[in-house]
């Protein structure tokens, strides 16, 4: 029996993921509401760059949608729901960014796609990937077609410069 495109998917994210050592990981968050549909076309921009300007390490990146936003903290949205779904970007990096390069790098973003964005990093600690890994496995990738109504098949992630990937050291 053939693997399904998002079985395949989620695969290779757990491998990349259970293969290779993750020190941080950062989220780009769309500021108004109505640059979220935005994200499927700013995502080969976001590659390009994190592959130009940071060529010395490596990244996990990947396109993907919360679903259980506090619509107070978005701004643009005038609708009566309490949660509203959006579409952000988000990456792990074998070498943590220091708070002026993420600065930097989002602000080449903001004037690269003419909108307002935010970034949020954090430290990977063990557990923390482990709970990460399994829920991947278990819930599976994002069906972002449903999402992105125009959207045709596109790849929600990429393994960036993976040369330069730290491999996991099993302990």
């Amino acid at each position: 029996m053939s693997e399904s495109s998002s079985d395949k998917t989620t695969r290779k994210i757990v491998e990349a993921m259970e293969q290779y050592e993750w020190v941080q990981q950062v989220s780009i968050f769309y500021w108004n509401y109505e640059d979220r549909f935005l994200a499927p076309d700013h995502k080969p921009e976001i590659t390009r760059r994190l592959r130009r300007m940071f060529p010395e390490q490596a990244f996990l990146y990947r396109l993907r949608i919360n679903k259980d936003v506090n619509s107070s903290f978005v701004h643009g949205y005038d609708g009566n729901s309490k949660s509203v779904s959006m579409a952000y970007h988000s990456f792990f990096t074998n070498r943590s960014l220091k708070r002026k390069e993420l600065l930097v790098f989002t602000v080449a973003l903001e004037k690269a796609f003419d909108c307002d964005l935010r970034h949020r990093s954090r430290t990977v600690q063990a557990l923390k990937r482990y709970l990460w890994i399994n829920t991947i496995k278990r819930e599976k990738v994002e069906d972002l077609t449903s999402y992105f109504s125009d959207m045709t098949a596109q790849r929600r992630w990429a393994l960036i410069n993976k040369n330069k990937a730290t491999p996991r050291s099993l302990r």
